[in-house]
């Protein structure tokens, strides 16, 4: 028999026995995510997945209907069970998770500190123990903290300038509606410099004629006043 489909046939039956074993926590993998991330770790090792696919990744597509990156993270999980079994309890994969990014000897003083301080052990118990104890996750942290509040920030002088416009448009439309209800004014026509030298002549007149007793003009008996005078003088002249 050729030798290379020898290494491929003979591990069939270990692969068989692992997948039932991963079947059975798959099935509730809250409760035996460790069952499952054992399986998938000696598959990888050992390689069993080459009977009948080529690449680790294409097997855990293919079997698994998982990406290549999620059943790395279910074996890292794995690892950090094992690491720390003597040292804290871990109740789920999310919390294992939780120490992701440390080294062992910064998940060792996280776990040591979570213990120590009585605290439950769940993701965000744990993530902020991995904070205080990893100078990398608190760079990562500070970035991100400064992201969001960049963020916020643009946003808020965003609503800001939003909310100017539209004060600006409210005062101009204000001022707009104000000028509607103005009344409009009433034009007045200018009297011409003609009409107005005229009646000055007219008032001049009028003195000479009372002076002179109204003589050709007016009866010793009527005795009109002066705007009567006045009056028939325009209308004489007009």
């Amino acid at each position: 028999m050729n030798t290379e489909i020898a290494e491929v046939i003979a591990p069939l039956p270990l692969l068989i026995n692992i997948e039932e074993k991963a079947e059975k926590a798959k099935a509730n993998v809250d409760e035996n995510f460790k069952a499952f991330a054992d399986a998938l770790h000696e598959i990888n090792e050992k390689k069993l997945y080459r009977g009948e696919y080529a690449t680790f990744a294409a097997y855990v597509s293919g079997r698994w209907g998982i990406h290549r990156s999620r059943a790395y993270q279910i074996i890292d999980a794995r690892e950090t069970f094992k690491l720390l079994s003597n040292t804290v309890d871990i109740p789920s994969e999310r919390a294992a998770l939780g120490f992701s990014g440390l080294t062992d000897d910064e998940k060792i003083k996280a776990a040591k500190a979570l213990k120590k301080s009585g605290q439950p052990v769940t993701s965000k118990t744990v993530k902020a123990a991995a904070l205080k104890v990893s100078p990398k996750k608190q760079s990562a942290e500070k970035k991100r903290q400064e992201r969001d509040d960049a963020k916020a920030k643009k946003r808020a002088d965003a609503a800001l300038k939003k909310e100017q416009k539209e004060q600006e448009k409210r005062e101009a439309k204000a001022v707009k509606d104000s000028e509607k209800r103005k009344p409009e004014p009433i034009p007045q026509k200018p009297t011409p410099k003609a009409k107005v030298g005229k009646l000055c002549a007219h008032c001049i007149e009028v003195m000479q004629e009372w002076e002179n007793g109204f003589r050709g003009k007016w009866t010793v008996y009527s005795y009109p006043s002066p705007t009567q005078i006045v009056s028939k003088l325009i209308t004489e002249r007009s």
